[in-house]
């Protein structure tokens, strides 16, 4: 009975061997479809995605847009520019200008700062308000009409640096009045509020998804009743680096830059103290991208520490005494840091762009001379000698 058994169990084998055999030679003959691809696989078993392959050598044959060449998605890198000017004071002389003149009586209408950058920023040097009395015993008080604020939006201003030692001048509600009719025309204010909260806080604007945070303090400022606390309104101050500091690191988590606005140093002397290049440095070492200076009313050096530009002081840029030598400076914030300046002339009153060969020299080589460790080119570009 055994060997019956394992005779029809060996037969069994040998049927479902041969079985076997036959499916899997079904597989393999997949029939051809007329243009030579095979069929496809079962449903329950996708194909992997098709990637098309195009030759290295060969161009995109997408149609450029309607607007001219552009560069590959994959080589733009974003970038923001913002550009910095000295002080802006519009009384005295400057006040009555742009009362008899108009924005073209006190600035070339033929020079649109706003067109080559993303951000403009300037040191406001004085209040806008119509309340107040001017400071006892203080040699120099200055305020500005709030109609002529559109000055300033003319110009193309986004945010001021109020930390300085003119905005006080008539005392805390002309400062509040300036703070509003600011805020009231779009322009946003750094280094001074209603408080040190306020004051010591950083603006936050955004261009290109690039993050840019400012903030600003002054070194210079005549009485200690200026200084923002908790329950007063007033100026952040800078004398003691920790706080500015503290502040730094704080807007360095929150973007991707940080601008820092300090008025600093000795009137009319074309070189910086060796405390604020120290000063310099720390804020950078806090998380600063870049440091700009006011308030000598000159031009001031330029250098880079650990790639970061430092730009001592611009100098007056709308103010209202004497003939003077000014400029702007353009930040670029891309893959690198790079800086680029234009050079102006204060002449009666009016700020206008430096054109004429002599005038242009005068203050490049002036820059050249001044500066510590750069290249500035014929262009008014600036680059470090030296690597970080």
């Amino acid at each position: 009975m055994r060997t019956v058994k394992g005779i029809l169990i060996f037969f069994a084998a040998v049927l479902l061997a041969a079985a076997l055999s036959a499916c899997l030679n079904v597989k393999a003959a997949v029939p051809a479809v007329p243009d030579g691809t095979a069929l496809a696989e079962p449903a329950s078993k996708p194909p992997p995605p098709s990637v098309p392959s195009i030759p290295a050598e060969t161009p995109s044959s997408s149609p450029e847009p309607s607007g001219g060449p552009q560069e590959d998605p994959g080589d733009d890198v974003p970038s923001v520019t913002v550009t910095f000017a000295g002080d802006v004071l519009i009384d005295r002389g400057i006040r009555n200008l742009y009362a008899s003149q108009g924005f073209g009586g006190v600035f070339s209408e033929d020079d649109d700062i706003k067109a080559r950058s993303d951000i403009l920023m300037v040191n406001l040097e004085n209040p806008f308000s119509t309340r107040g009395e001017p400071m006892e015993d203080k040699e120099w008080t200055f305020r500005g009409d709030p109609g002529h604020i559109p000055f300033l939006t003319g110009l193309g201003v986004d945010i001021v640096s109020v930390a300085n030692n003119h905005t006080l001048d008539f005392g805390q509600a002309a400062f509040l009045d300036t703070l509003e009719h600011l805020t009231a025309n779009g322009i946003a204010y750094v280094g001074g509020g209603a408080d040190l909260e306020e004051a010591g806080g950083y603006k936050i604007f955004e261009v290109n998804g690039i993050k840019i945070a400012f903030l600003a303090a002054s070194n210079v400022l005549p009485s200690v009743s200026w200084y923002a606390t908790k329950t007063r309104p007033g100026l952040f101050a800078a004398y003691d680096p920790r706080a500015l500091v503290a502040k730094i690191a704080e807007a360095s988590e929150a973007a991707d830059h940080v601008v820092v606005y300090v008025h600093w140093g000795v009137e009319r002397s074309p070189e910086p103290e060796e405390w604020q290049r120290t000063k310099a440095r720390q804020f950078i070492d806090a998380g600063a991208s870049c440091v700009i200076g006011s308030h000598p009313h000159v031009l001031q050096g330029i250098e880079f520490y650990n790639g970061k530009p430092i730009i001592y002081s611009l100098g007056d840029f709308i103010f209202p005494t004497g003939n003077k030598d000014t400029m702007t400076a353009s930040v670029t914030f891309g893959e690198e840091i790079s800086v680029s300046l234009k050079p102006y002339m204060i002449r009666s009153l009016k700020t206008i762009p430096a054109e004429d060969d002599g005038d242009v020299g005068r203050i490049l080589n002036h820059l050249r001379d001044i500066s510590f460790d750069v290249s500035i080119g014929d262009d008014f570009t600036v680059r470090p000698l030296y690597g970080d």
